[in-house]
């Protein structure tokens, strides 16, 4: 395949096209550490969800670190990690994880 071709054929694909495009390239890869950061935030949540479900159970076995802005993965991950506005992290303790939403602003004020 001619990867001229390839590259000015990727100038056509939407954003969130291109993401899942790079993300298949990482995942393709191989990896002891992958760092996730906001690599599916251009397509909508529903989606992203199912993606990363799919991702979770295929590489089970690997250390991942997923960053986003969005709440909607929180029930996937086992352990979430907040980063306050003063630059402290926070890790949520099991019930405050089922509140994400709700106490994100007052994680944020610390």
């Amino acid at each position: 395949i001619n990867e001229n071709k390839i590259n000015r054929n990727i100038n056509f694909l939407s954003s969130g096209e291109k993401q899942k495009i790079s993300l298949a390239r990482a995942l393709f890869s191989e990896f002891d550490l992958l760092i996730l950061d906001e690599c599916l935030n251009q397509i909508d949540e529903k989606e992203e969800v199912e993606i990363m479900q799919n991702i979770l159970k295929e590489y089970e076995s690997k250390m991942m670190i997923v960053i986003s802005h969005r709440t909607n993965l929180k029930d996937l991950f086992p352990k979430i990690a907040v980063l306050t506005n003063h630059g402290q992290l926070k890790f949520l303790k099991r019930k405050e994880k089922i509140c994400l939403e709700e106490s994100l602003e007052t994680y944020l004020k610390y």
